[in-house]
């Protein structure tokens, strides 16, 4: 199956990948993103993160293998790999079809044993346990359920604070030294049962997502300041709707932080002042042989639009670009009022 495939195959079908997301449970994406992915041509989302998440799954399966005295198998048609625990292989076909339900579907890692299924990760986040962050965990009995199998575990590696995505992606290499990534990431593995109640609330959720949006050529409202963004990029002039007591306390909850953000700005700025006055003409500072902070000269290029539009109106007018975005604007109460 080529990507271009795959793609296809997954617009048609709720997919490992999708369903922390169509339950409003992933970070990243939201069920109006899902809802749009299957609805439009649109590319599966692809960024340095996640292209960093694939050159390194084997990596991370290598690594499981060995903590677990478990040998990969390499045929890529995985027969015989079942015969014993101490096997992992990748699945193949890689992209698996609910055998009772063609609207499921999900793309495992790797298989282990008869009755296992891997998931490979890399991440920033210092994660101790799958249960602190649950659209892993949902992922994988999402998988559980599309293949039948019984158990799964997730191997997961914690990149360095300083770790450069761009820069790795441009120097990795497989047949690279894997000790020394090893000493620089990492590991933790977890496993887990199926769990038939987190499956069968899973697959509901799923059918629905499907029936109230998809089937409709319909889109979910709303959940995120960026999904308001697409759904409503304008205002309707003159268009005014009343709102229940929650949202007038939002309001009035969000006038306090912004208040209280305020006050906590002009401390950290008289702060800096004082901290800028002992470094004086230094362009850095250090403390027990460590370098804490620094305060270089800087110089930035800029045009002068007043100048600009002064003697050159006529490129000042031809490269100037008209942008319409929304302003929110939160009126705090009068004294009448309060």
């Amino acid at each position: 199956m080529t990507n271009e495939q795959w793609l296809q195959e997954r617009r048609k079908r709720i997919c490992s990948s999708d369903i922390a997301a169509v339950i409003n449970a992933d970070p990243y994406r939201t069920p109006l993103n899902i809802a749009l992915s299957k609805l439009t041509n649109e590319d599966i989302f692809e960024n340095d993160y996640t292209l960093v998440g694939h050159a390194l799954e084997s990596f991370v399966m290598r690594w499981f293998a060995d903590e677990n005295d478990i040998v990969f198998w390499e045929d890529k048609t995985a027969e015989g790999a079942v015969i014993s625990d101490k096997i992992i292989y990748a699945p193949y076909p890689k992209f698996i079809i609910h055998p009772q339900n063609d609207n499921f579907a999900a793309t495992p890692d790797y298989f282990y044993g008869g009755d296992g299924i891997l998931e490979c990760k890399t991440t920033m986040k210092i994660i101790d346990s799958v249960q602190e962050y649950p659209p892993w965990y949902i992922q994988c009995q999402w998988q559980l359920f599309v293949t039948g199998r019984k158990e799964a575990t997730l191997a997961w590696v914690t990149l360095p604070y300083n770790f450069s995505h761009k820069k790795f992606l441009e120097s990795y290499k497989e047949e690279q030294d894997i000790e020394v990534l090893r000493s620089v990431f990492k590991y933790n593995q977890e496993t887990f049962q199926r769990d038939e109640e987190v499956i069968d609330s899973l697959q509901f959720e799923a059918t629905k997502f499907l029936e109230d949006y998809i089937s409709q050529n319909k889109l979910p409202e709303a959940t995120t300041e960026a999904d308001a963004a697409y759904l409503y990029p304008s205002s309707i002039l003159g268009k005014v709707i009343d709102v229940k007591v929650e949202t007038n306390d939002l309001c009035e909850e969000i006038l306090n932080m912004d208040a209280e953000a305020k006050e906590l700005e002009e401390k950290i700025k008289i702060k800096k002042g004082i901290l800028k006055t002992i470094i004086k003409d230094a362009e850095a500072i250090n403390y027990d042989g460590k370098c804490i902070a620094t305060y270089k000269t800087a110089v930035r290029h800029s045009i002068d639009t007043n100048k600009l539009k002064a003697d050159y109106a006529n490129i000042a007018q031809e490269i100037t670009v008209t942008n319409e975005y929304r302003r929110l604007y939160i009126k705090k109460k009068s004294k009448v009022d309060l």
